[in-house]
C-alpha cells in the first residue's frame, strides 16, 4: 500500500504539475497568435480601405462611373476580399462587386459574426467628405490557421503528458522500492532486532536516510546495553531511598509535631499580645481622662476647702451674735467690727464669687468630658453605612468654624470624584469639622491664611485632603496627634478628643486618615473613603 501510495502520488504530482504549465502556455501561444492574426487582417483591411479611396478619389469627383468600376474590378484581385464598392455621402452606390451583400461596419476582427470583416476609408478634398469606399474581407482563412494551430497544440501537450507520466512512474518505483528497505528495517527494529542495518549504495537523499538509520540502531543498541546497567543501579537506589524516605518521613513527622507546638505558642502570644495592647489602649485612655477630669476636680476640692474654712468663720461670728442676743446684749460697734475683722468678711466678700465660679467651671469640664466620651462611644457603634451627600457634609463642616475664615476656604474637585458615597453624613461631617477646626486654630494668627480641601478620586477610595499654611507640627510629635487627650493647645482650649475620635469614626467606616507637614508651611491631612463597601 505505501508502495502503490507514493509511486501514485508521484505520478500524479508532477503530472499534475506539468498539464497545468502545458495548459498554461497553449493559452498563452493560442492567443497570441489569435491576436497576431487578428491585428494582422485589420491593418490589412485598413490600408486596402484607404488606398482605394486614393485610387478611386480622382474618377470619384469627376464622376467616371467606368472608371470607377474598373477601381473595383481591380481591387477584388486581393485575396480574401470578398467585396467592394463605392458610395457617396447621400447613400447612392456608384461602383459595386456585387459579389457578397455588406453588412454592418465592424469595430474589430474579434467582434465579427458572420464571417466578413466589414470596414471602410473616406473620400474627402479639402477637408470635405464627398462619400466612402466599403470593402469586406474574409475572416475564414485566419480560423483555419487558429484551429490548426489549437489541433497541433493538443497532441503536442498529449504527447508530452505520455512521456511524464513514464518518467514519474520510473521515478516512483526507484523511489518506493528504496523506502520498502527502510519500511523493512523499521519493522526488523520494531521487533527488538536491534543489529539491522541497510545495504547503502547511492548518495542521495533516501541514502542519507537510511545511512541515519543505520546511525540510530548502533546507538539504540548502545543505549539498550546502558538501560540495562541503569536499571540495574535504579534497583539498588530504590531499596536505599525507601529507607531513605521512611527515616525523612520520621524526622518531617517529628517536625510537623514541632511547627503545630510552635504555632499554637504564637497564636496565644498574639492573643496575649492583642489583650495587652487593648490594656494598653485602655489604661492610655484611662490615663488622660483621669489627668483631663484630676484637674477641674483638684480645683474643685481646693474652692470647696476654701469655702468650708470660710463657712467656719461666718458660722463662728454668727454664734458670738446670736450668743450676746440670747442674753439680752446688744452688740457695739466695736464688737461688731472685732467680729468682722476676726472672720476676715471683706475678703470672704471678694473672693467666694471668684470660688464659685472656679467650681462651676470645673463641674462643666468634667461633664464635657464625659459627655464626648460617651458620644465617640455612640458615634463608633453606629457608624454602619448609607448614602452620603459629600457637598452637604462640606458646607455643614464648614459652617463649623468662624465666618471670617469660612469665607476664604478653597474647594476644588476632580472630575471623575463622585459627590455620594456609602458612608454616615453625620460622621463624615464630624471628621472634616475636626480637621478644618484644627486648621482654623493653626492659621488664626497668619497674615494670608488659607485652607483648601480637595477631593480626588483615588483608586479604589475617594480622597480628601485638607491643607493650611499654619505653623505645622513638630516631627518629635507627628504620631500623638492622634492619641486620645493628645492637645498643643493652651489649657483648657481644648480636651485633644477631635482627631482621636476622627480617626476611629474613619477607621468604623473602613476608611482611613493621615496627617503630613506640607514641604512649603502648615499641614496637610488626607481622609480616604471607599467607593463600595464590604
Amino acid at each position: 500500500m505505501i508502495r502503490n501510495s507514493i509511486r501514485t502520488k508521484t505520478v500524479i504530482g508532477i503530472a499534475l504539475i506539468e498539464a497545468v504549465l502545458l495548459i498554461a502556455l497553449i493559452l498563452l501561444m493560442l492567443g497570441f497568435i489569435k491576436e497576431t492574426n487578428f491585428k494582422a487582417l485589420e491593418t490589412r483591411a485598413e490600408s486596402t480601405a484607404h488606398l482605394f479611396a486614393t485610387t478611386v478619389k480622382d474618377s470619384f469627383l469627376s464622376y467616371d462611373l467606368a472608371t470607377l468600376e474598373t477601381f473595383v474590378a481591380e481591387v477584388m484581385r486581393n485575396d480574401d476580399l470578398v467585396y467592394a464598392r463605392v458610395i457617396t455621402k447621400d447613400g447612392q452606390i456608384l461602383a459595386d462587386s456585387k459579389t457578397q451583400i455588406p453588412g454592418e461596419l465592424d469595430r474589430s476582427v474579434e467582434s465579427v459574426k458572420d464571417g466578413i470583416y466589414d470596414t471602410r476609408a473616406v473620400i474627402s478634398e479639402g477637408g470635405k467628405t464627398y462619400g466612402w469606399v466599403e470593402v469586406g474581407f474574409s475572416i475564414n482563412p485566419i480560423l483555419t490557421v487558429i484551429a490548426n494551430a489549437q489541433q497541433w497544440s493538443i497532441t503536442i501537450a498529449s504527447l508530452e503528458m505520455i512521456l511524464v507520466a513514464l518518467f514519474s512512474l520510473a521515478l516512483g518505483r526507484y523511489l518506493t522500492n528504496k523506502l520498502l528497505t527502510l519500511r523493512e528495517a523499521a519493522n526488523q527494529v520494531s521487533r527488538g532486532e536491534l543489529t539491522t542495518q541497510i545495504n547503502v549504495k547511492g548518495r542521495d537523499e533516501v541514502d542519507e536516510v537510511a545511512t541515519a538509520f543505520n546511525q540510530m540502531t548502533d546507538h539504540l543498541l548502545s543505549s539498550r546495553a546502558q538501560e540495562k546497567k541503569l536499571q540495574l543501579e535504579l534497583l539498588k537506589l530504590n531499596e536505599s531511598l525507601e529507607q531513605k524516605v521512611k527515616e525523612r518521613t520520621h524526622q518531617l513527622q517529628q517536625k510537623n509535631t514541632l511547627l503545630e507546638n510552635a504555632n499554637r505558642e504564637i497564636q496565644l502570644a498574639q492573643q496575649k499580645l492583642l489583650s495587652a495592647e487593648k490594656h494598653a489602649t485602655v489604661g492610655v485612655l484611662a490615663a488622660g481622662i483621669a489627668h483631663e477630669v484630676n484637674n477641674p476636680l483638684s480645683v474643685v476640692r481646693s474652692n470647696i476647702g476654701t469655702i468650708n474654712t470660710y463657712i467656719k468663720l461666718l458660722a463662728e461670728a454668727l454664734e458670738a451674735i446670736k450668743s450676746k442676743a440670747d442674753q439680752g446684749e446688744n452688740v457695739s460697734s466695736d464688737e461688731l467690727a472685732a467680729l468682722i475683722a476676726k472672720s476676715d468678711l471683706s475678703y470672704i466678700q471678694d473672693d467666694y464669687p471668684e470660688l464659685i465660679k472656679d467650681t462651676a467651671t470645673g463641674v462643666t469640664r468634667v461633664r464635657d468630658i464625659i459627655e464626648q466620651l460617651r458620644a465617640f462611644e455612640t458615634s463608633a457603634e453606629a457608624a454602619s453605612s448609607s448614602q452620603c451627600d459629600l457637598q452637604r457634609a462640606l458646607q455643614n463642616a464648614t459652617n463649623r468654624i468662624p465666618t471670617e475664615l469660612s469665607q476664604g476656604v478653597e474647594y476644588s474637585l476632580s472630575d471623575d470624584a463622585p459627590l455620594k458615597l456609602p458612608c454616615r453624613e453625620e460622621f463624615v461631617t464630624e471628621v472634616i469639622a475636626a480637621v478644618l477646626m484644627n486648621s482654623y486654630q493653626a492659621v488664626r494668627n497668619v497674615t494670608k491664611p488659607f485652607i483648601s480641601v480637595s477631593l480626588e478620586k483615588s483608586g479604589k477610595d475617594l480622597a480628601i485632603q485638607i491643607c493650611d499654611n499654619g505653623e505645622g507640627i513638630e516631627a518629635a510629635i507627628l504620631n500623638k496627634v492622634f492619641d486620645p487627650f493628645f492637645t498643643t493647645r493652651d489649657i483648657g482650649a481644648g480636651m485633644g478628643l477631635g482627631l482621636y475620635k476622627a480617626r476611629a469614626l474613619i477607621t468604623a467606616m473602613q476608611g482611613s486618615i493621615e496627617l503630613e507637614n506640607r514641604k512649603e508651611k502648615g499641614v496637610c491631612v488626607t481622609i480616604k473613603l471607599p467607593l463600595t463597601i464590604n
